[in-house]
């Protein structure tokens, strides 16, 4: 009987390592922020001030840039919202030096 438990237990105690291990390897960083801006400006004569919040999120090769905020000019208010996906990708590098990719 010990012996069939010491078996159950080396397999469990394996199957945990080698699923926390392809977690560790598989899993992706990802950086995010999230900042408040104020900005004001003044173009003949009308200013425009524009305040809300900035945030920037990048993981898995794909970088989101997303603005919400007001926007008030010549007494006139606006609510902006606007959002930049972008994905990137790797270079491909060619064989030969000569040709380019």
């Amino acid at each position: 009987m010990r012996k069939y438990a010491f078996i159950a237990l080396a397999c469990t105690l394996t199957l945990a390592l080698a699923s926390i291990l392809y977690i560790c390897f598989n899993s992706h960083d990802a950086f995010s922020c999230k900042s408040q801006y104020d900005l004001t400006e003044e173009i003949n004569e009308n200013v425009l001030r524009s305040q809300g919040l900035l945030s920037a999120e990048f993981s898995n090769h794909h970088l989101i840039i997303n603005l919400e905020g007001l926007l008030t000019s010549a007494g006139d208010k606006y609510i902006v919202s606007r959002t930049l996906s972008i994905t990137l990708k790797k270079k491909r590098r060619c064989r030969a030096s000569f040709l380019y990719c």
